[in-house]
């Protein structure tokens, strides 16, 4: 069995001397210019149903309404095509610490670099019939536009954000009753991190034991596709000097600067930088059962 988290969207600033690591995730309706990441997930229940869940990470420079529910759009099923996700949850996910040179707290209330908001949206048990096929059942949610306060991608604000993750079949199974959950990632998805060297572990696992393998995805664009036919939106090009392998600051930037290195079996990100800014880094966590 195979699952894939697609465009698991992490959010990261590096300040001069923050005096704390951030960690956390957000989302909203009035969302022009805030979009920063988020993740699709589910839960197999033990009635043979599933539970999705929607978490969107947006800054805070600016007006967020939050909207009381989200769609998930389903692709590939036969009769499944979009999960209604209902809000149950947000807040402030800013670390709280002062910055070097600062004198109040970071917090959403105030705005500025390292300030976020995290929502949480969560469906009603979904039963979804049949057998997944070759290419999965995928789940999106997509949105315009991206915060125009990320560094590493070109012009981002001129951009939409589409989440992506996929359900495979486990030799043929029906998918009800269900018989197994998504990866599960942790509310640290947002990252404050200091200049210099910065490890960072992507907190996850996966409720039936499966392994988990990490490896770097582009950010997406705005879903264009209509039903019935997937087509997968854009990559949204990077800044000068980034790329899919290297989407925090490298050398290119500063002659100090280490780049990163994902660890594709512990999903612990390895940096060192000297470089301020805002960052999105993109990444994929796939399941695996028995090797498949």
């Amino acid at each position: 069995m195979v699952k894939k988290q697609h465009h698991r969207q992490l959010k990261s600033a590096i300040l001069k001397t923050a005096v704390c690591i951030l960690l956390t995730t957000f989302v909203i309706n009035a969302r022009a210019d805030h979009l920063i990441g988020g993740n699709i997930t589910w839960t197999c229940l033990g009635g043979g149903d599933y539970v999705f869940q929607l978490v969107l990470i947006m800054d805070c420079n600016g007006v967020i309404t939050p909207s009381p529910t989200e769609e998930i759009q389903v692709w590939n099923h036969p009769t499944v095509t979009n999960i209604t996700v209902n809000h149950v949850l947000d807040y402030d996910a800013s670390p709280g610490c002062i910055a070097s040179g600062g004198t109040n707290p970071i917090t959403c209330a105030a705005g500025g670099v390292g300030s976020y908001t995290v929502s949480k949206f969560v469906s009603n048990p979904v039963t979804l019939g049949g057998i997944p096929p070759a290419d999965g059942w995928i789940f999106t949610w997509n949105d315009f536009s991206r915060s125009a306060g990320i560094d590493n991608l070109s012009a981002p604000q001129t951009y939409g954000m589409t989440l992506i993750s996929k359900m495979f079949n486990n030799s043929g199974l029906n998918g009800s009753p269900c018989y197994d959950s998504s990866p599960q990632i942790s509310d640290d998805v947002v990252a404050l991190f200091c200049e210099g060297q910065n490890p960072y572990t992507i907190l996850s696992s996966d409720p039936d034991g499966d392994s988990l393998v990490y490896s770097f995805t582009d950010p997406l664009t705005y879903l264009i596709a209509v039903q019935p036919n997937f087509v997968l939106p854009a990559s949204i090009p990077y800044a000068a000097g980034y790329s899919n392998a290297s989407q925090l600051p490298n050398t290119s930037h500063n002659a100090s600067n280490i780049p990163v290195n994902l660890n594709a079996e512990t999903g612990q990100l390895d940096f060192t930088s000297f470089t301020q800014g805002t960052f999105v880094v993109g990444v994929r966590i796939e399941s695996f059962r028995c090797g498949t």
